[in-house]
C-alpha cells in the first residue's frame, strides 16, 4: 500500500467519523430538548448556552450560587496566573475551583437521577458514561418528579 492510498483511506475514515460525530451531537441535542420537556420546561431552552445551565439547575433544584462559585474561582485562577508572584494564589484558586466543580457535578448527577426516579446504579452509570445515560433518560420511560 502506498502512502497516497493510506492517506486516502484515512481521509475516508475521517469523513465517516465526522458524519458519525454530527449525528451523535444531534442526538444529544434532541435528548437535552426531551429532558427539558419531561421536566415541564420548553425544549428550546436546552439550546441556549449558559441559559440552559440555569434552567437545568432549576429543574434539579440546585442553587445558582454553585454556578457563580465555579466561574469566580476559574476567573480568579486565570487572573492570578497572569500576575507575577501570584502563582500560589492561582494554584489555590484552581484547586478550590476544581473541588467545587467536582462537587457540583456530583450533586447534579444525584439530583438529576432522583428527579427522574433513578437509583444509585443510574448515578454511577451517569458519572462514567454521561452521554449514554443522557440518551437513556431522554428516550426512556423515566418521568420527572420535582424533588426538594
Amino acid at each position: 500500500m502506498t502512502a497516497y492510498e493510506i492517506i486516502r483511506l484515512l481521509g475516508t475514515y475521517a469523513v465517516y467519523y465526522e458524519i458519525a460525530a454530527v449525528i451523535y451531537y444531534i442526538l444529544l441535542v434532541v435528548a437535552g430538548w426531551k429532558i427539558f420537556e419531561k421536566a415541564g420546561e420548553k425544549g428550546w431552552k436546552a439550546l441556549i448556552p449558559i441559559y440552559n445551565i440555569f434552567v437545568f439547575f432549576k429543574i434539579i433544584d440546585l442553587s445558582y450560587t454553585l454556578i457563580f462559585a465555579v466561574v469566580i474561582f476559574g476567573a480568579l485562577s486565570g487572573i492570578f496566573a497572569k500576575i507575577d508572584g501570584m502563582s500560589f494564589l492561582a494554584a489555590g484558586c484552581s484547586i478550590i475551583g476544581i473541588c467545587i466543580t467536582v462537587a457540583t457535578r456530583m450533586l447534579e448527577i444525584i439530583k438529576l437521577a432522583r428527579s427522574f426516579g433513578k437509583g444509585i446504579g443510574y448515578m454511577i452509570g451517569f458519572f462514567f458514561l454521561p452521554n449514554v445515560f443522557t440518551l437513556i433518560l431522554a428516550f426512556g420511560r423515566a418521568r420527572y418528579k420535582r424533588i426538594r
